[in-house]
């Protein structure tokens, strides 16, 4: 057999078996934190890999995860994170939306996130997300807060365009079409709300592989349900070509993520907030790293 049919029957033979792992070390990991952040009053919105996996996925083993999200209420952050770590959590990064921790006696990180993307970008407020969850006892066998699908599905679109990922990832793409397989969502609200939260042109940029490259009749109808915008293909052309010739890393690599927003002085703002927030984040840490000299 040739060594990459071979390497790739091997990662299917190890890929659900991982995935399975991870479906367990996550549940661990997702039940500890809210039991810790029970006493405080927080109960949290489970987000992304372990929402996907516990809720939408119908297989066990389809799905990976590297970490667990849980959303908060923004004014409730700071209470989140002092609970978690007097329960033995310790900070290992941050930034303006999250902080990320990790336990000595736990095999995967939490993302504790107060907002879902950088200040400024797109629309998905942390109260609207709340306000459209909702509370659930039996996924996880203790109370969380499950995601709107359409938030779940603008959230992983938001994701996607942010986390410079590329356009034909088939392991990201499908998490797209396991939603809107299971949940009963309609293509023109899926839109409006797209529309509503800012993530237009990102879900154009998105899913485009889907609607016309697979063929995937509810993402073609989708895409095409969007409100006109004369704007809307040359600014994801743009965007296509950035991506393809600057790869993933880099400023240019990030813009993307800023020109596919609801509009380019929405697009222009946000990355301003963040350069001035990575400016802050630098100095913090370099105050921090002089403290402990």
């Amino acid at each position: 057999m040739p060594r990459l049919a071979w390497r790739r029957t091997l990662a299917v033979m190890i890929d659900p078996r991982r995935a399975l792992l991870s479906q367990v070390v996550g549940r661990e990991v997702l039940v500890g934190a809210v039991r810790a952040l029970a006493p405080a009053g927080v109960t949290p919105v489970v987000l992304k890999g372990v929402w996907l996996q516990a809720c939408v996925y119908t297989q066990q083993a389809s799905r990976v995860v590297t970490d667990v999200d849980l959303l908060v209420p923004e004014r409730r952050f700071e209470h989140a994170l002092i609970a978690l770590e007097h329960a033995g959590w310790r900070r290992r990064s941050s930034d303006v939306r999250a902080v990320s921790l990790e336990h000595a006696e736990m095999q995967l990180p939490i993302d504790l996130h107060r907002q879902l993307f950088t200040r400024g970008a797109f629309r998905l407020s942390t109260d609207a997300v709340f306000e459209r969850s909702h509370v659930d006892h039996a996924a996880f066998d203790v109370t969380v807060r499950l995601p709107d699908p359409r938030d779940g599905l603008a959230h992983l679109i938001g994701h996607f365009v942010k986390s410079r990922m590329r356009r034909d990832d088939p392991d990201r793409l499908r998490d797209f079409v396991a939603i809107t397989r299971r949940y009963p969502l309609e293509p023109e609200n899926c839109a409006r709300h797209l529309y509503e939260v800012g993530m237009a042109r990102a879900a154009r940029y998105v899913l485009h592989h889907l609607a016309y490259t697979e063929r995937d009749d509810f993402h073609r109808e989708l895409v095409e349900a969007l409100p006109r915008d004369p704007l809307a293909e040359p600014i994801v052309q743009l965007a296509r070509r950035i991506a393809s010739d600057s790869g993933t890393s880099g400023v240019l690599g990030a813009m993307p993520g800023f020109l596919l927003d609801r509009s380019l002085p929405a697009g222009a703002r946000a990355l301003v907030l963040r350069a001035l927030d990575l400016l802050h984040e630098r100095g913090a840490q370099e105050f921090q790293a002089l403290r402990s000299r």
